[in-house]
């Protein structure tokens, strides 16, 4: 009996864990700023389902739609709350600063978003973007704008 009782609560345990840690472990998210010469930020977060393809994407460090950005940085995310941050946006909901949202080559869904860039430009900047991505082939893409 005793030892029974001992499997059982081993079993769940294990459950426990796998439901924290492995079932639910949530996305990775590649975070990739680029720098322009006007020290504007372009930053592309893209939603990954593990680490391995997390790390590939980093790797991509050009953007080929225009070559005034250059790569500034890259780090891969992973966490609940991450996953909790970035939910908004990649169920194409409005937050504070417009984005653009679509599907890359890969099928990976990816935002765009500018940082210290004056809202007029901002707004301009997207269209332009758009337009490039779906020359591009992107999917899916879809501006956002503030709430």
């Amino acid at each position: 009996m005793k030892k029974r009782c001992i499997k059982s609560l081993s079993i769940a345990v294990m459950f426990m864990l796998c439901i924290n840690t492995v079932c639910f472990a949530g996305n990775y998210y590649a975070m990739i700023a680029h720098k322009s010469k006007n020290n504007n930020y372009l930053i592309r977060l893209i939603k990954c389902s593990n680490e391995t393809i997390c790390k590939q994407v980093l790797e991509i460090k050009s953007i080929d739609l225009d070559s005034n950005w250059k790569f500034a940085e890259g780090e891969c995310l992973s966490g609940k709350q991450y996953d909790s941050m970035y939910r908004a946006v990649f169920n194409k909901q409005p937050v504070s600063e417009p984005y653009i949202y679509f599907i890359d080559e890969n099928n990976l869904p990816t935002v765009l978003k500018f940082m210290d860039i004056s809202p007029f430009l901002v707004d301009i900047m997207i269209n332009k973007w758009a337009k490039a991505l779906k020359n591009q082939g992107a999917k899916g893409i879809t501006i956002i704008r503030a709430k």
